[in-house]
């Protein structure tokens, strides 16, 4: 009996497969991703609980609306956070939407 010659095709798709696996597995765990990029600081706060820098104690009272939203041209980070938009409000009705709410009552635990 002669020997039955293979066309190789099977051990190269395996042998191909390995290989991406490998490839995927590499690209995947980088170290540099794992340690971030910058040093994390946390924010100054100040007496009030707000940044220091944040704190605008002479911003002008006619930038400020009835609404509570800073119309005029924002210069700080506070400013910038209450400035006005042209968003709108939609009210939520917790009665209608959540079933297990019950007016001054406390919610339910979560299961």
């Amino acid at each position: 009996m002669s020997p039955r010659r293979t066309s190789g095709r099977g051990s190269t798709s395996v042998l191909l497969s390995i290989a991406a696996s490998v490839a995927l597995a590499v690209a995947c765990s980088s170290s540099e991703e794992a340690a971030p990029t910058r040093t994390i600081m946390p924010a100054p706060v100040g007496t009030d609980g707000g940044g220091s820098a944040d704190a605008t104690p002479e911003a002008d009272p006619s930038c400020t609306t009835a609404t509570g939203c800073f119309s005029c041209e924002p210069t700080s980070l506070a400013e910038f956070l209450n400035a006005c938009t042209e968003g709108q409000c939609a009210p939520f009705d917790n009665v209608a939407r959540l079933p297990l709410y019950e007016p001054g009552k406390p919610l339910p635990p979560i299961p």
